[in-house]
């Protein structure tokens, strides 16, 4: 079949590496809106054909992947409806779920079929493009309530070629978890960076002293900042919730700070600590995810 790709940043990117090399049955094909990075795809041979808009790549594909920021899947999927229902799969790779599925479900797209690749790093394309980037990680595949088997059945079979594990989930499930597992870590991420610039310190932090901590933990930050902003704003409504229930945490380590003991503050460390060896244990992958 032949398959197209809109976006060829680090997901879309990978999404073609990945079924190049698995030795995917399609015609790859790809669009974006820098020319050159998709030129660049053409001549690495991760895709064999560039087409120079959006439209002109839906008319010759049977199988698209919309690789944006939410946005603009979101306006693309309203803008071309009658060119995207000819299609045998419409599969897009956002962060958020729900919204996309109200979408699909009022214009009536039987074709369509979420998707978000549990995978990426704070990297961009060309350098972020890597073939492995979604092997033996989850990439859930999210259906509306009225999706054909048959379009549901070749998003399976795309996303196993990619060397992802597909995995159903119900849409307002994996926007509240994800605020959690992916939002919030951003959220401080950038309030982290945020605090460092406040000036109501007497005397500011000199960048040479930041730990290997700080990098760490702020390493997201330098993710793409239109794909990440949309992806926070969409799920608002559950990261609000997630942020307050985390400044409630900060709250109690506050308070745990200024008594004259250090034991309950000891006791909590010490039991978080525990938590944090439970999950690896048990769940390798909390380590092991790009992201």
């Amino acid at each position: 079949m032949r398959l197209g790709i809109i976006g060829l940043g680090q997901i879309g990117g990978s999404i073609a590496a990945a079924l190049k090399r698995n030795g995917a049955p399609y015609h790859l094909s790809g669009h974006d809106q820098d020319g050159e990075l998709a030129g660049l795809a053409k001549r690495r041979r991760l895709i064999r054909s560039v087409f120079n808009s959006d439209v002109d790549l839906i008319k010759n594909v049977d199988i698209l992947v919309l690789a944006l920021p939410m946005f603009d899947i979101h306006r693309l999927l309203k803008e071309q409806r009658r060119l995207l229902e000819e299609k045998v799969l419409v599969m897009d790779t956002g962060s958020t779920k729900q919204d996309v599925i109200r979408i699909v479900e009022r214009l009536k797209m039987r074709n369509f079929v979420g998707g978000h690749p549990y995978a990426g790093t704070e990297n961009s394309a060309p350098a972020a493009w890597d073939a492995d980037l979604f092997t033996n990680q989850r990439f859930f595949v999210v259906p509306p309530r009225r999706c054909s088997r048959r379009a549901y059945s070749e998003a399976k079979k795309l996303v196993g070629l990619t060397g992802a594990d597909p995995q159903r989930i119900d849409p307002e499930d994996h926007d509240r978890m994800f605020a959690f597992a992916s939002g919030l870590p951003h959220v401080i991420a950038y309030v982290l960076v945020a605090s460092l610039c406040d000036n109501r310190r007497r005397k500011k932090i000199e960048a040479d002293f930041l730990a290997h901590s700080f990098s760490s933990s702020t390493r997201v930050a330098k993710s793409p900042p239109e794909t990440i902003a949309q992806f926070l704003w969409q799920n608002r409504k559950y990261l609000k919730r997630e942020i307050e229930i985390f400044k409630h945490k900060l709250e109690t380590f506050s308070r745990q700070l200024s008594m004259d003991s250090i034991d309950s503050f000891m006791e909590e460390v010490t039991h978080l600590r525990g938590v944090k060896d439970n999950l690896e244990r048990t769940d390798e992958s909390v380590t092991s995810r790009k992201n």
